[in-house]
């Protein structure tokens, strides 16, 4: 034994497990919370304290900021820094000019959070910085009257573009009508728009002498021949016999409603125009039906009076055929519905004096789309409900729906409804093909894209988006109640806002140089200013009937500088219309712009172009008149408020009625083939805008004609009658209220 080595050892057995290590914050205080956002904790509800939008504020879509900068910043640091902002906004407004401390004011009353304004001056995103840039851009910008304008044409291009009206720009369009040309070479040479030269009332000689102007004779572009041309070629296989009793030929029915597809049916969109047609052509009744088919011809043959004057006998007979019709159905239908719209403004395109019939007609449609949960119901259909329907059936449903509400909605534009809170629920119809990419409809000839194409699907869509919101803010402004009190600004700011971002999201093909032959993308922009117009008409109506309204220099970023611009683009889109499109004579609801843009212009005698626009929608009045008879009574109410205003004598009102509708021609042929009395020839929506806001009675236009009729016009205008026929001998000259034969 090797005793040397010694005895090996047994390896030491595994001791216990080191305790483990004690978490580096066990005797550290318990992590502080988050900070919660300045709405949740207003609304004292839970937040989750995400920046920069919390869970809470998104889901109920509304602004979330924080007092805090950033989760390290302490509530005390955040009150120091709010103070110090607010102290510097303070400042901004006491040193700033007054228009811009305005423009900050604005921004404050409609912000939840003011420290956004001041980043906003911060970032020089307000016109603190650009104040000297502006005015150097103003000064070169011809006929721009604010600062709010001049914003306006820069951050929405689409909405407000740039135009020239100046009496040179006028004067060079060389697709103008020369009747124009002659209205403008009137005009007073171009002056800075910022000091306009204000002329005394009698001083305006040119206002005051009818003859200056043009005579309704000739309809715009009458050169191009349109009536050959169908928009559809299934409408050459018509057999318009099975449809109605009326003794029309397939041509004549054909091109009536071939023109009522390519003007009116965009904005309208009563019905889908390919299931219609096809099945009027193959004589089924699906989704056509006798009484649509012949209330669209009594609609359609007012207009087709601009090509064939024969039409307008056709019209009537059509209306009474398919009033017999409605009284024998039994059901509701979206044909039944579709139809009495278009009776209705078959008898509102005639001038009807029973205004209770066109109370029925509106209302029985607005009843029966309820009755079908089409909307103005809180549980409207949806597209669950509907997805047993064949993919045609929904489209046909989808369009009628909404044709009808964004027309409803119109009517209470003009008063003669109450808006609806209730919006269709169910999708616009080809919304997925609308809002998709244009590359379908480059192969297509223009024909096709009125009537199947995206162009035309597209203004359809649009108008429906923008009747939600016009909706919105017609509920508001046209309460049931006849307040006075305007609706909050905020709430019209807003809805300013909503309309704007509507517009912003168009595409290219729908802004007004890209849709320029197109008159329905004209249409789609009548609709927004006019809306416009109206949000803010009742922060600026004066309770002095004898007050001008002016637009000067003075009221920027406020409710008069918004409507002023939306005017001056109203003024250019008449121009548009009369430079480049038939339609402006046979068209209804483009008389809109000339409505809008001559209450403002009667009303704003500080503009030295007024009395330019003054007589150029009078004159294209008389031009519609040739179609549609209401057109009468609108006039007659306009010249009154031009008399009440001082933009004209009485006798000089008298000529301006006499020579565009009595004594021309085409007034007296058209006055001839109707056969009507003048009384029977009038309309029931409101005419004087301004005064409708505080006085809907007196603003209506039985009340503006009774006026007209009240200030001795017509003894007078009998007498100047009586003494030209008895010395040109003319047998067709109108005498008193009667129309010789």
């Amino acid at each position: 034994m090797d005793y040397e080595q010694g005895r090996l050892l047994a390896p030491r057995p595994p001791g216990p497990p080191p305790p483990p290590e004690a978490p580096q914050d066990e005797n550290k205080k318990r992590k502080r919370a988050a900070v919660a956002c300045k709405p949740c904790h207003q609304r004292k509800t839970a937040c989750n304290s995400v920046r920069p939008v919390c869970g809470a504020c998104e889901a109920r879509e509304t602004e979330c900021f924080y007092l805090t900068k950033n989760e390290s910043e302490t509530k005390l640091q955040a009150l120091k820094r709010e103070n110090k902002s607010l102290n510097d906004l303070l400042k901004h407004l006491r040193t700033v000019p007054e228009d811009v401390a305005q423009s900050i004011l604005l921004q404050l009353r409609t912000s939840e959070n003011p420290l956004s304004v001041v980043k906003e001056i911060e970032a020089g995103s307000l016109a603190l910085i650009r104040s000297s840039q502006t005015k150097a851009a103003l000064a070169a910008l011809p006929d721009v009257r604010s600062d709010t304008e001049f914003k306006l044409m820069v951050d929405h291009r689409t909405a407000y573009p740039a135009v020239n009206l100046t009496r040179d720009a006028i004067l060079a369009k060389d697709t103008l009508l020369d009747p124009v040309k002659v209205l403008a070479h009137e005009l007073p040479p171009d002056t800075p728009s910022r000091s306009p030269a204000v002329s005394s009332p009698s001083e305006r000689t040119s206002v005051n002498d009818p003859g200056a102007s043009f005579t309704a004779q000739d309809a715009p572009n009458a050169g191009v021949d349109r009536e050959s041309q169908l928009i559809d070629p299934l409408l050459t296989e018509l057999k318009i016999e099975f449809w109605t009793t009326i003794p029309v030929t397939n041509h004549f029915a054909a091109s009536a409603i071939s023109l009522y597809l390519e003007n009116d049916h965009q904005t309208l969109g009563l019905f889908d125009a390919q299931l219609f047609l096809k099945d009027l052509v193959e004589c089924r009744q699906e989704f056509c039906s006798s009484f649509l088919a012949t209330a669209l011809l009594a609609f359609a043959c007012q207009a087709y009076t601009a090509k064939d004057p024969a039409a307008a006998e056709k019209s009537y007979q059509f209306e009474k055929e398919a009033e017999l019709l409605w009284r024998a159905e039994t059901k509701d239908s979206i044909l039944t519905i579709a139809g009495l719209m278009l009776l209705y403004f078959s008898h509102g395109g005639h001038g009807s004096q029973a205004s209770q019939k066109l109370s029925e007609f509106l209302q029985e449609a607005y009843d029966m789309a309820k009755r079908l949960k089409l909307f103005g119901v809180k549980h409207a259909l949806d597209e669950v409900e509907i997805k047993s329907l064949s993919y045609e059936a929904q489209l046909a449903l989808s369009h009628t729906t909404w044709g009808i509400f964004s027309l409803y909605t119109l009517q209470a534009q003009y008063y003669l409804c109450t808006a609806t809170e209730y919006d269709p629920k169910l999708p616009i119809p080809h919304e997925q093909e609308v809002t998709g990419s244009d590359h379908q409809s480059a192969s297509k000839s223009p024909t096709e894209m009125i009537s199947q194409g995206q162009q035309g699907r597209q203004v359809f869509y649009y108008f429906c988006k923008l009747s939600v919101i016009a909706s919105k803010i017609l509920l508001v402004i046209r309460d049931t109640q006849g307040s006075k009190t305007p609706p909050p600004l905020a709430f019209a700011m807003a809805q300013f806002g909503e309309l704007l971002e509507l517009v912003d999201s168009l595409p290219q093909s729908m802004t007004r140089n890209a849709g320029a032959c197109f008159a329905p993308v004209l249409d789609f922009y009548i609709a927004f200013h006019s809306i416009i117009m109206d949000l803010f008409r009742p922060f600026i109506t004066s309770e002095k009937a004898d007050n001008f309204r002016q637009f000067g220099q003075e009221e920027h970023n406020s409710p008069e500088a918004i409507f002023a611009a939306s005017v001056h683009q109203l003024k250019a889109i008449i121009i548009e219309y009369t430079s480049q499109h038939p339609a402006a004579a046979h068209h209804l609801y483009w008389h809109t712009a000339l409505l809008y843009v001559f209450n403002a212009v009667v009303k704003d005698q500080t503009n030295p172009h007024w009395q330019f626009y003054f007589w150029l929608c009078l004159d294209c009045y008389s031009k519609l008149y040739i179609c549609f008879p209401v057109m009468e009574g609108i006039v007659q109410s306009l010249l009154a408020i031009a008399v009440k205003y001082g933009a004209m004598t009485k006798t000089n009102a008298v000529s301006a009625m006499q020579d565009r509708f009595y004594r021309d021609g085409a007034g007296k042929r058209a006055r001839r083939r109707r056969g009507e009395p003048r009384e029977g020839q009038r309309g029931t929506w409101m005419v004087d805008l301004d005064l409708a806001v505080r006085d809907r009675d007196a603003a209506d236009v039985h009340t503006l004609i009774a006026k007209f009729e009240d200030m001795d016009m017509f003894d007078e205008f009998t007498r100047n009658l009586e003494s030209s026929d008895s010395s040109d001998g003319g047998s067709d000259v109108l005498m008193g209220t009667e129309a010789l034969g």
